[in-house]
């Protein structure tokens, strides 16, 4: 997918407008919402992100790394409360597939935020 090339060169508009074409194509990958909100997240328009990372979960609720960007979203959005719920339920997502740095990663922030 050509989106998350356009992310890791730091791409974010031409990342989501790729996105918006998944999207189109595939109204129900999870990945796409789920690519589409982290560059959002990136052009700080939260409110988009948010809503990409709500459909991603609404796709997948079992969905990790949506949970935790999720996280970010509301933090920067000022629910602080969201925000560590979001936190709290990607940590423990990560614990169950085996992805101990990224749950450390969660618990980590869930520490500077609380």
């Amino acid at each position: 997918m050509r989106g998350l090339a356009y992310i890791q060169l730091e791409k974010y508009q031409p990342a989501v407008d790729d996105f918006n074409q998944a999207i189109r194509i595939e109204p129900n990958s999870h990945y796409s919402y789920f690519g589409r909100g982290y560059a959002y997240l990136y052009l700080k328009d939260y409110e988009q992100s948010l809503a990409d990372f709500n459909q991603a979960i609404k796709l997948d609720s079992d969905f990790a790394h949506a949970y935790f960007w999720r996280g970010i979203a509301q933090g920067n959005l000022g629910n602080k409360q969201g925000a560590v719920a979001d936190l709290k339920q990607a940590a423990e997502l990560y614990k169950r597939e085996g992805k101990t740095e990224n749950m450390k990663t969660a618990l980590d922030l869930l520490k500077q935020i609380s």
